[in-house]
């Protein structure tokens, strides 16, 4: 037992010191290196945890005074682990009960304990009916509000795969699945504290081991994306749409009352003849002047459907130009070449119900299949760079999956028809 705690001592030593000397330049942003902190606080904060437990042999005292300690560090350590993760996932846009819950858990561990140590009247690490009863207590509160704090980051890893779609022309999403991995990791940590409460050595050896790796996973990916350009790909996915409306729900005095009261392309149009929305006016490609109506209220109601009518023409022409042929072309590029805002693109898209990479991948698998027709003698390498997706490999993978044939396969089926 001495032997895995001293190598735990170890373990966590060297990757606090590997959070520790990361470069300055991996703070892209202040939310960045809040995230690199909190990590290192609650790695710091576990490796105290395996110290005392090495050098005052709390677990030859009893599994009593042991889970003592592990439950007063390990509930600040996996809440600031978990405030770093989810501070990466929102940007810094954390709800305020994220912040607090681990506090609040932490705060009620202590007091339960304390009311126990006094309630038997004997030394507070003094193996009692009361304080095991009251470890039990809060190791359960532990793993309810890690599992809180699990839920809330699959939801944030959710929006962030869909705000990667809705930018990004292939699927980004890679990039953060060690997120993912993270979640399920501390969630299984907290299911076995419980576990420990009624167990001498059985499993320890397992939660040992699953530990040192868990652990190492943890950190070792977590240095890797921030040393990795893709903290700033994801910023960059995230930035607001400057041209969209300000005003994205209208009064009820402004709309009519046959209208939703959120519908956002109609804010901001006036009427003269244009379609302009926040200092934008449709000159672009498809996007032009609108017919006369005889009323302010036909033309709120009719300058939703129009502007998207325009857009779907003006992407029609873009898409005979072959502009989805061009790899690694965001929203806002692409956007551009078909010379209407991104939030408009977006609207459209959204109407569709497709994400703008699922879009993108789907207009190159047709074209694929056009070359492979044409051009049977054309390797994956030259087809892939031809359509605009980044790699054979990507390429091969999404033509199987919407085909279910390999591009080898397909060539092959036509030929036989």
């Amino acid at each position: 037992m001495e032997q895995m705690q001293f190598t735990a001592v170890v373990l966590l030593t060297l990757l606090l010191f590997k959070l520790l000397i990361l470069p300055n330049k991996v703070a892209v942003t202040p939310v960045v290196g809040k995230a690199r902190w909190q990590m290192a606080l609650g790695i710091a904060m576990l490796d105290l945890q395996f110290i005392l437990q090495y050098t005052l042999k709390l677990r030859a005292m009893g599994v009593t005074q042991a889970v003592m300690v592990n439950l007063l560090l390990f509930i600040p350590c996996t809440w600031t682990i978990s405030m770093a993760l989810i501070n990466l996932q929102t940007q810094g846009r954390v709800l305020l009960l994220d912040k607090i819950l681990g506090g609040i858990t932490w705060i009620i561990v202590i007091l339960l304990l304390t009311i126990a140590a006094a309630i038997d009247g004997e030394p507070f690490i003094t193996a009692t009916p009361e304080l095991y009863w009251a470890e039990v207590i809060s190791s359960i509160l532990y793993f309810m509000t890690q599992a809180y704090y699990a839920y809330r980051m699959t939801v944030n890893l959710h929006a962030m795969r869909v705000t990667l779609r809705n930018y990004y022309d292939h699927d980004m999403s890679g990039m953060i699945l060690w997120m993912r991995y993270s979640t399920i990791l501390l969630t299984l940590l907290a299911l076995m504290v419980p576990h420990l409460i009624f167990v001498k050595t059985q499993g320890l050896a397992f939660f040992t081991l699953i530990f040192f790796g868990g652990m190492f996973y943890l950190v070792d990916t977590f240095c890797n994306y921030m040393v990795s350009s893709a903290p700033k790909k994801m910023l960059k996915a995230e930035e607001t749409d400057d041209s969209a409306p300000l005003d994205t729900h209208p009064s009820s005095s402004d709309t009519p009352s046959h209208l939703p009261p959120s519908s956002p392309s109609l804010t901001g149009c006036q009427e003269d003849g244009t379609i302009k929305c926040s200092g934008w006016t449709g000159s672009g490609v498809g996007l032009g002047p609108l017919s006369a109506l005889s009323s302010a209220e036909r033309e709120l109601a009719s300058t939703e459907d129009t502007s998207l009518q325009r857009v779907e023409h003006a992407v029609e022409q873009w898409k005979k130009a072959g502009g989805y042929r061009q790899s690694g072309l965001n929203i806002p590029n692409a956007a551009d070449q078909i010379g209407i805002p991104r939030y408009l693109l977006s609207t459209w898209l959204k109407q569709q119900g497709l994400t703008y990479a699922t879009w993108m991948t789907d207009l190159r698998v047709d074209e694929a299949r056009q070359v492979l027709k044409q051009h049977p003698e054309w390797n994956n390498e030259a087809v892939a760079s031809y359509c605009g997706f980044s790699d054979r490999t990507y390429f091969q993978k999404k033509f199987k999956e919407q085909t279910g044939l390999s591009p080898a396969e397909y060539v092959k089926r036509y030929r036989t028809a």
